[in-house]
């Protein structure tokens, strides 16, 4: 027990480690796919060309925009099928499975990458595992229990009664978010890579063959699960013949050659009865595994401890809103609200996640060696993406109302007003999330939850004001859109604070000198 203090800083100095690598390399593939090459980077991509690593990280990216690219070309086809009403009854099931998907594992999985052996991550791995089945089961139950009072307070008598399609998808999601961190850490890129768009295949085909079986909403929501069950089975496998590897290379397994001997301390088995009791506990337990879960999980603490409670409140300012509109304006609402946000966030994701990536690569770099070039970063990425998201913005609402009617249908062109309510707030997301690692560069995750609570509040406040004074679903969604980009320029005003906080803006740390009680001294192993 008394050298958890020490496990703890190894695996903070080792996560740093791999996150910084990562970064620089993923931002070089994400610059390389996207055009956006800062200064610095060139050289390095020459070397990134040739990388095994950065190779396979390529594929991932790529079947990852494929999946996007497939589910994006079906839409005009799904908006034929399907009405605004059940889009909007799928919508609600999706957020729901999003807020409940951040209790899977309780941030477990964010450790699957941080042991150096496979045997302490592949426990890791069952645990997170354990917990997604115990949350399916308490999630099932709760639904079965209040099944009635839910459909009451969703104004959806019939989304509570698919209680069972919730539980399955909500394993097969956080089943193969678990299993796919591990094929990360395993550099399993091209399996993952393929498990990307054969779920959005399987997504796509279930939801238009069920469609011909007139079930309404149940075949969007069918449809979904078959994606999602969609490559799990790969995953599985691979984990399980890593998973075995791992065991077999184990020096005290060998040593034992075979299984542990049965020990009862202070007590002398004496009797045939007793000594069959013992084996079968001592099974269970080698089966189970009891004592090494609670080890990780005790070990690896501080993830449902810090990071659960801000990841959580995240996809409920994501996720509630539209449950919040189908409940109070019908599923109408929420289903041309829902198309609005799949029609902006597709283009805006795709490219800030590049930005991103290489604005992290560079802050952390500068971070250690540079701290007074931060600022300047933040300054000129901040003006840069403003400037690129207003463009993409002012296109994407002049030809909203143009190509609504004749690429999706008469009846989803009120979604091109919601467009217009929520530009302002993708753009401020568009310039936020961009530089949103500078927080975790500064070491300030705590403001992080901070920015979470103050975001949350903001958001459910807007909309309830909205319904409770009789404002129509047009004025909820302004007043949603106008709180979350609230939200953003915080998160904003945070990022520049603990940049100021630690004064490498007015004074430029010497490349030998750490900044007292700042991040680089915490690097080195400070309190």
């Amino acid at each position: 027990m008394a050298d958890r203090p020490n496990f703890r800083m190894t695996d903070r100095q080792f996560a740093r480690k791999i996150v910084r690598r990562s970064a620089q390399r993923f931002a070089g593939i994400t610059a390389l796919m996207t055009g956006c090459m800062p200064a610095g980077l060139t050289a390095s991509l020459k070397r990134l060309l040739i990388d095994r690593f950065a190779r396979n990280v390529a594929v991932l990216a790529g079947g990852t925009l494929l999946s996007q690219i497939l589910i994006f070309a079906a839409l005009p086809l799904l908006t034929r099928l399907y009405t605004p009403q059940e889009y909007g009854t799928y919508s609600m099931y999706l957020s729901i499975i999003g807020m409940l998907l951040m209790l899977v594992s309780c941030a477990y999985e964010y450790a699957i990458t941080l042991p150096e052996d496979d045997r302490s991550a592949s426990e890791i791995v069952r645990l997170c595992l354990l917990i997604c089945i115990s949350v399916c089961v308490l999630v099932l139950v709760v639904m079965v229990v209040l099944r009635r009072p839910l459909g009451r307070w969703l104004n959806e008598p019939d989304l509570p009664n698919y209680f069972v399609l919730f539980a399955v998808s909500l394993l097969a999601s956080g089943f193969y978010q678990i299993l796919s961190t591990w094929s990360v850490r395993k550099q399993h890129f091209r399996r993952l890579s393929r498990t990307k768009y054969t779920q959005s295949i399987g997504q796509i085909g279930g939801q238009l063959a069920f469609s011909l079986l007139h079930i309404g909403p149940v075949g969007l929501i069918a449809g979904d699960i078959v994606g999602r069950s969609g490559g799990l089975l790969p995953l599985w496998h691979q984990w399980r013949k890593d998973n075995a590897a791992s065991r077999g290379t184990d020096p005290e397994k060998r040593q034992a050659g075979g299984p542990a001997s049965v020990q009862i301390s202070g007590q002398t088995v004496d009797s045939q009865a007793a000594l069959k009791r013992a084996g079968a506990a001592a099974f269970i337990q080698r089966r189970l595994g009891w004592s090494s879960l609670k080890e990780v999980a005790w070990r690896y603490r501080r993830f449902p401890q810090l990071s659960l409670a801000s990841n959580v409140l995240n996809s409920i300012g994501i996720y509630l809103p539209t449950v919040l509109l189908a409940a109070f304006y019908g599923t109408s609402a929420a289903g041309l609200f829902a198309l609005g946000q799949r029609i902006l966030g597709a283009p805006m994701t795709l490219l800030v996640s590049a930005v991103r990536s290489v604005y992290l690569a560079e802050s952390s770099e500068y971070m250690q060696k540079d701290p007074s070039r931060l600022a300047p970063l933040f300054r000129r990425t901040v003006l840069q993406m403003l400037v690129a998201g207003a463009a993409i913005l002012i296109l994407i609402v002049g030809i909203a109302p143009l190509v609504f009617a004749p690429l999706f249908g008469d009846e989803w062109s009120g979604s091109a007003g919601y467009i217009r309510l929520m530009s302002i707030m993708y753009l401020g997301q568009f310039v936020a999330n961009a530089v949103g690692t500078t927080i975790d560069v500064m070491e300030r995750q705590d403001l992080h939850l901070l920015r979470e609570i103050i975001r949350t509040a903001m958001i459910l406040g807007a909309i309830l004001g909205a319904r409770y004074s009789g404002q129509d679903a047009g004025t909820a969604v302004l007043l949603f859109s106008a709180a979350s980009t609230a939200g953003y320029v915080l998160h904003l005003a945070l990022s520049w604070w603990s940049i100021c906080k630690y004064g490498v803006i007015t004074e430029p740390a010497k490349p030998e000198e750490s900044l007292p009680g700042g991040p680089i001294e915490s690097l080195q192993g400070g309190d």
